[in-house]
């Protein structure tokens, strides 16, 4: 009797604790996805790999404020918060040791994409 009530419990708290409304959260994060996929198509980033310490980040529409780069542990390597937005920027990776990273850039108006870099200086 006690498994019963215990399971009726808990099926109860589930349902009406955690509702789950599958067409807006499929909806959302399609179109979260589809921007992150536009974002992406625009954004050029160069030479990859960085074997001379400089890369260059390119936007054809967007304006960049902010550039970070982890490294595959998750530790930041490389912030650099840009006063004046600009659609091309150099960043020089010449203290970052060999390696693959990942680059969260921000655009101005508050978008995010992640590319992956890898850093192969001779």
């Amino acid at each position: 009797m006690k498994q019963f009530i215990l399971i009726i419990l808990l099926s109860t708290f589930s349902v009406f604790a955690f509702p789950q409304n599958s067409f807006s959260a499929t909806s959302n994060s399609s179109a979260s996805f589809e921007i992150e996929n536009e974002l992406t198509d625009e954004v050029k980033v160069y030479p990859n790999p960085v074997k001379q310490g400089k890369l260059t980040i390119e936007f054809s529409e967007k304006e960049i404020t902010e550039v970070r780069i982890t490294n595959i542990a998750g530790k930041e390597v490389l912030t650099k918060i840009f006063d004046f937005p600009e659609n091309k920027k150099q960043i020089q990776l010449t203290e970052i040791p060999n390696g693959i990273y990942l680059m969260k850039i921000k655009t101005f108006d508050a978008q995010q994409v992640v590319k992956k870099i890898i850093v192969a200086k001779n």
